[in-house]
């Protein structure tokens, strides 16, 4: 059992030597994006955020972390701008339906297909990040 244990916290094969199955908040990689001026495809319902990635058991995952502030105008969210509260991001529709309940982290409405389309270049952003060392903060526009 314990062979199982230690075996599974070992990177899978071809993943960086930091990957882990628990992460430290000092293992991501984050970039704050927000909504442009005009921007009808922005998928997420807070007007900005971090995007992070971290690479959990081998794999890159991507998270959205809002700042608070709602995106569309007159919307209430019950999510303040805490660092605990995230939003898995990503293009798999599997993942997608079984995070239903992040439902608030995005634009009201959107169907599973929406969703992919509009996470799409936010997914290919976020895995970018995981690029770059562990406790990277990138600027905006930098990738």
């Amino acid at each position: 059992m314990r062979a199982v244990m230690m075996a599974s916290m070992t990177p899978l094969w071809g993943a960086p030597m930091d990957a882990q199955l628990v992460p430290e908040i000092e293992d991501f990689r984050q970039q704050f994006i927000n909504r442009q001026a005009g921007e009808k495809e922005w998928p997420f319902a807070f007007e900005s955020g971090l995007l992070s990635c971290v690479y959990i058991i081998g794999q890159k995952f991507v998270f959205f972390v809002p700042d608070g502030t709602p995106a569309l105008e007159g919307e209430e969210t019950d999510i303040t701008a805490d660092e605990s509260r995230a939003a898995i991001v990503t293009t798999d529709p599997l993942q997608l339906m079984l995070h239903s309940g992040q439902e608030k982290f995005f634009v009201p409405g959107l169907t599973i297909e929406d969703k992919i389309r509009r996470l799409g270049p936010y997914v290919s952003l976020g895995k970018r990040l995981c690029d770059h060392p562990k406790g990277t903060v990138v600027g905006p526009g930098e990738l």
